[in-house]
């Protein structure tokens, strides 16, 4: 008689041995035959798996799926492996679904890109997807963030919002946000940007101002004082146009030297020279209106 795991063998040729039963086989003393373990047992007894196969691990039976056996071998999670005899899985690298060890990955999840000779998975970039497996990232419809497949937005790119159908926005695709709105990629939706205020990257943060307003630190104000190029408020000053100066005394923006206001800028009228000083008559005298009769050097 054998012992377990062991059946008698060349009974007909006279030179009977005992031979141990093949993998996923088992056999009580005495028994005539080997039994077939439960599937993904590579060793049992009559009553338990002891070793499972590749990518399973031992657990215990929520129910009776197999009839007296205190522990059954079940197949690893997504994203998990085990190697054979192991006795829990392990978890794959990130981005796998299923692999042959803690860094070869055989398959990628969704949105994740497969490199067959590294046997790596790399996320796709914004804007790009992929339907996982072995598949590689492809773009994503114009205006999409992220997305199921290359006609599907999941979220929309900054500046971008979700279609609207009936006044209603509806994922699926995006639409290039139209003027003075805005969307900061988080919400998915155009918003109207503050009063006055032509472009902004937020509600509150404008870049550019309609007429007869100007931009102070993200703000339209509306600017009362002449030749002033960003106000404070609507009547204080914090710049000037390009060759006027800011006097903070009376708050206005006025021309330097004896320069005058000629088209909207600093400069010297019709007749007179600029020589860097303030404007010079024909004469050649500074801060002449007008020259003597006759004379190239005198001021009437």
């Amino acid at each position: 008689m054998c012992s377990s795991n062991f059946i008698l063998a060349n009974i007909s040729s006279g030179s009977a041995s005992c031979q141990s039963c093949p993998d996923n086989t088992y056999s009580n003393s005495g028994d005539a035959v080997c039994t077939s373990c439960p599937s993904s047992c590579v060793t049992c007894t009559q009553t338990t798996c002891i070793i499972c196969a590749a990518n399973f691990q031992l657990t215990v039976p929520n129910n009776n799926t197999v009839t007296n056996y205190t522990q059954v071998c079940t197949a690893c999670p997504e994203g998990q492996f085990s190697n054979q005899g192991d006795l829990t899985c392990q978890a794959c690298a990130s981005g796998c679904t299923t692999c042959t060890n803690s860094t070869a990955c055989t398959t990628c999840s969704n949105n994740f890109q497969y490199n067959m000779s590294m046997m790596t998975c790399t996320q796709c970039s914004p804007g790009f997807f992929s339907t996982g497996g072995i598949s590689q990232c492809m773009p994503c419809a114009s205006g999409c963030a992220s997305c199921d497949n290359n006609m599907t937005c999941l979220s929309c790119m900054i500046n971008f919002g979700f279609a609207l159908v009936n006044n209603s926005t509806t994922e699926g695709s995006c639409t290039a946000c139209g003027p003075a709105q805005y969307s900061d990629g988080f919400q998915n939706n155009c918003t109207a940007c503050s009063s006055n205020c032509l472009n902004c990257t937020a509600g509150d943060v404008c870049t550019m101002c309609a007429s007869n307003y100007s931009l102070f630190q993200g703000v339209c104000v509306s600017c009362n004082v002449a030749y002033c190029s960003q106000c404070q408020t609507e009547n204080v000053c914090f710049a000037c146009m390009n060759s006027f100066n800011l006097n903070s005394t009376t708050n206005n923006c006025s021309c330097g030297f004896n320069y005058q206001v000629v088209n909207n800028t600093c400069g010297c009228p019709s007749g007179f020279t600029d020589n860097l000083q303030g404007c010079v008559n024909n004469c050649g005298v500074t801060n002449c209106i007008s020259c003597q009769t006759n004379s190239s050097n005198l001021c009437a």
